[in-house]
């Protein structure tokens, strides 16, 4: 392991780390700086000069900032795109184009989380294109509306999304399959 002192600098105040590389020390930089509540993707832009050569220019790197997934009112979410909440056509349910990408629209089933994937997201801050982001809006779904409005009174179509009817009131199927948040259902 070779070690070397950097000094990295985000644009807010510049701070020494002892890393590898100065990639390394553009993550930790930006790692250990509190970014407070972020809904969707940032990137930040880390100039990092080795102490050990101060006349050479800083290198520059781009650190990807994801959001928290917010919490999901079960133990995971259950993403999917039912075409009457995300839009889109029924081949394809919430993916639209965008530019040399996708956008892609999944709701949670079960507490209305949406996400949205942007496979050709850019960079406000150079204009760089083709990078990828996840947003989560701060507004969810609302799912008993949805339910009523595209199942109505029978719950053998919302099964498939882990509900049925119960009374005047819907609840989650014990029979429900959720599906983590590493691969979504298209239903």
């Amino acid at each position: 392991m070779n070690l070397k002192t950097y000094i990295a600098d985000d644009g807010n105040c510049p701070v020494e780390i002892i890393a590898e590389t100065a990639a390394e020390a553009a993550q930790e930089c930006v790692e250990g700086t509190g970014w407070g509540e972020i809904t969707k993707t940032t990137w930040v832009h880390v100039h990092v000069t080795d102490v050990a050569r101060p006349d050479e220019h800083p290198t520059l790197h781009r650190v990807t900032v994801d959001p928290d997934e917010p919490d999901c009112d079960e133990l995971e979410h259950d993403y999917r795109a039912p075409l009457s909440l995300v839009g889109g056509i029924e081949e394809n349910p919430g993916v639209s184009g965008h530019g040399g990408g996708v956008v892609c629209s999944e709701v949670c089933v079960v507490c209305g989380q949406r996400r949205i994937t942007d496979t050709w997201a850019q960079c406000r801050e150079t204009g760089e294109q083709g990078l990828e982001s996840v947003e989560y809006p701060e507004e969810r779904e609302d799912l008993e509306e949805w339910l009523d409005h595209a199942f109505g009174d029978w719950p053998e179509g919302a099964e498939r999304f882990g509900w049925v009817r119960d009374g005047d009131e819907w609840v989650r199927s014990s029979t429900a399959t959720p599906t983590t948040t590493t691969g979504a259902r298209h239903d």
